[in-house]
């Protein structure tokens, strides 16, 4: 059935973006077992998913999510691990060295991705490289938000050092008031979670808003040699005006690649 190809085991069924991966592997004969959460997923429908298995969320329990992988790995006879989302990639980088026991694991160490996890180190690195990055600032709480916020051009963004960009993680604000309110409500939602591994929402990020078309560039490096590259363009966002795209559509710009 697979060949001599070794059998890889891949993270969040639910995920559209597994699906895909799930099918370009399966095409190319690669024996593909899913895992997720729950048993919900649409990559365990596909005729190519050879096995499913479910974790522990991770945002739920980061050491529990490992053990499971680790179980299914076993379980699975599987050779490779795939992690697929940021919430599943992030404790598989920060564990690698104990997952390697068990799969190859294709992802880049824990303190290479924290750099894109962690969006003022992000910027940080931008700044150093001379990429030009948004006015950004970290207020020490919300006394300071409203003791500088009538001073700030608006509109703003307040977001979350780190975290996935969800409606969740990001909000806009039209005006002081707004401003106030929202990071509030961002700041607050520390208090509801202990996750600061993929979740942090003390002292919240606010950021100039920079209007414009929204354009991604994916690029799989392999040991830091780029294997392949893909921009794409936000057609239509949510919420509007910025966000997450809910249509992309691929382009070919060598600016952007």
């Amino acid at each position: 059935m697979g060949g001599n190809h070794a059998k890889v085991l891949m993270t969040d069924a639910g995920y559209r973006n597994a699906l895909a991966a799930l099918q370009s592997l399966g095409r190319r004969g690669i024996p593909v077992v899913m895992a997720g959460p729950d048993s919900r997923g649409y990559a365990f429908h596909s005729r190519y998913c050879r096995g499913l298995g479910v974790y522990t969320h991770p945002a739920r329990s980061v050491e529990g999510f490992v053990r499971d992988l680790i179980r299914l790995l076993r379980l699975g006879s599987c050779e490779v691990l795939i992690p697929i989302s940021m919430n599943s990639t992030i404790p598989v980088s920060l564990y690698k060295n104990r997952l390697l026991k068990y799969a190859k694991v294709p992802v880049a160490d824990y303190k290479v991705v924290e750099m894109a996890q962690d969006k003022m180190k992000t910027l940080k690195v931008a700044e150093e490289i001379g990429i030009p990055t948004p006015k950004t600032i970290t207020p020490e709480g919300l006394r300071e938000v409203k003791r500088i916020a009538k001073d700030l051009d608006y509109p703003v963004v307040i977001k979350t050092r780190r975290g996935a960009g969800s409606l969740r993680d990001v909000r806009k604000a039209n005006t002081p008031k707004e401003l106030i309110q929202k990071y509030a409500e961002l700041e607050s939602l520390s208090n509801a979670t202990s996750n600061y591994l993929l979740e942090d929402y003390r002292r919240p990020m606010i950021q100039e808003y920079v209007p414009g078309e929204i354009y991604d560039v994916c690029v799989l490096f392999n040991e830091g040699e780029a294997r392949a590259a893909l921009a794409q363009r936000r057609v239509i966002t949510f919420p509007l005006g910025g966000g997450f795209g809910i249509v992309n559509e691929t382009v070919r710009d060598f600016r952007l690649i």
